[in-house]
């Protein structure tokens, strides 16, 4: 709903809707739904330009991956099963974060999300993970970051594609010589 009011450009009403989800996500138990959903509303709240909102919401989302991961960890459930749904969130979050200026932010949650991609057992999915991944912080500016994410991608056609999105994100946010860098590879 938020994101058709922000298409019909009712940002007052996209705000009232998105942090009403954003509320609402205390009520969902299962952790997937409930990440998913808090990071479609940062990315909302994103777009309508809610900096703070967005903000918000965003480290909400991280600060539930974290406890996550620490009773992942305290429990000794596969830590594999965790990170793969954390991993795409987590990107998409880097995403919203540099939408919004906070490129520091988005870095710090890319360190984050690294650690929870390193953690997916299948080597196809933890491939497709660094791609998002490389293709979030490329499009933050962070050409060099992006660049050693996608190094560790392990399937070459993956790796091919990402460098490819790399450098077409690059090339969008105006860094033309490293999206030609990128390219060379």
């Amino acid at each position: 709903v938020a994101g058709v009011l922000a298409r019909a450009g009712d940002i007052e009403r996209v705000r009232q809707v998105a942090m009403s989800a954003a509320s609402a996500t205390a009520q969902i138990e299962n952790f997937d739904s409930r990440a998913r959903v808090m990071v479609e509303v940062a990315g909302v709240l994103a777009r309508s330009g809610d900096i703070d909102a967005a903000r918000q919401v965003a480290e909400n989302v991280v600060n539930a991956v974290e406890q996550v991961k620490e009773s992942e960890e305290c429990v000794g459930t596969p830590a594999g099963s965790v990170s793969l749904r954390l991993a795409p969130a987590l990107g998409k979050i880097v995403d919203a974060l540099v939408r919004v200026g906070e490129t520091d932010r988005a870095r710090q949650v890319a360190e984050i999300a690294l650690s929870a991609i390193k953690r997916i057992a299948e080597p196809w999915r933890r491939a497709r993970a660094l791609g998002e991944l490389a293709v979030a912080l490329a499009r933050a500016g962070q050409a060099e970051a992006a660049f050693g994410v996608a190094k560790q991608i392990g399937e070459p056609w993956r790796y091919v594609r990402a460098l490819a999105e790399v450098a077409a994100a690059l090339a969008r946010a105006g860094q033309a010589e490293a999206a030609f860098g990128v390219a060379k590879q």
